[in-house]
């Protein structure tokens, strides 16, 4: 019994007699059903080649979208329909290779303005206080800080992406890190306020 438009319709695929009958074999129909599995495999590995060289052929472009799928649908739509077909159409790639081409420009131009900053950054020697955090983390301390003229320097954690610089606030506010020697100072410091940290993180004494 089937249920589709009334209670009581006959079932579609046995037509009411209760039990469904092939015209072929049972051996037939499983080896139907193995040939198709092997169909099946053969184009899955066919669709994992040719993604793997639509990818290598066109590095820049996979790559751009495997790095913004996360954050932009179009990314992530553009590398469904990779790993579904192989390939993007024509607009597809046109529309893919333009926005990698601006990512690229603009990651570019944020290095060079890093590196500028960095350039500019200026020097000071915190031998002092990087030796007092040896000695405080040597003693137990794990999360060590040190309070100088109103300010606050503490070490970046080791799996940081600042590992190796000391971070500087006044109250909540952050100022800054230092890092390589040279202190990196956000908007919010102002150059008063950069003088003096230079001046405390050199002589903390």
């Amino acid at each position: 019994i089937g249920y589709t438009y009334v209670r009581s319709a006959k079932c579609f695929a046995c037509d009411g007699r209760g039990k469904h009958e092939f015209k072929t074999s049972p051996e037939h129909r499983a080896k139907a059903r193995a040939n198709a599995a092997r169909r099946k495999e053969a184009e899955t590995e066919r669709l994992a080649r040719q993604i793997i060289e639509w990818s290598e052929t066109h590095a820049a472009e996979y790559e751009w979208m495997k790095k913004s799928a996360p954050t932009f649908g179009f990314a992530q739509s553009m590398l469904e329909a990779l790993y579904k077909f192989g390939h993007l159409t024509e607009k597809q790639m046109a529309t893919v290779q333009r926005l990698a081409a601006q990512s690229a420009e603009r990651n570019a131009k944020y290095a060079a303005e890093k590196a500028e900053r960095a350039a500019a950054a200026p020097t000071v020697d915190i031998s002092t206080i990087e030796t007092a955090f040896a000695n405080a983390k040597s003693s137990g301390l794990k999360y060590p800080k040190l309070r100088l003229a109103g300010f606050v320097f503490s070490p970046a954690g080791v799996a940081s992406k600042n590992a190796g610089a000391i971070y500087v606030k006044t109250g909540d506010q952050y100022l800054g890190k230092i890092l390589g020697g040279r202190f990196f100072k956000v908007r919010e410091c102002d150059d008063a306020t950069e003088q003096q940290v230079l001046q405390v993180a050199a002589d903390p004494k």
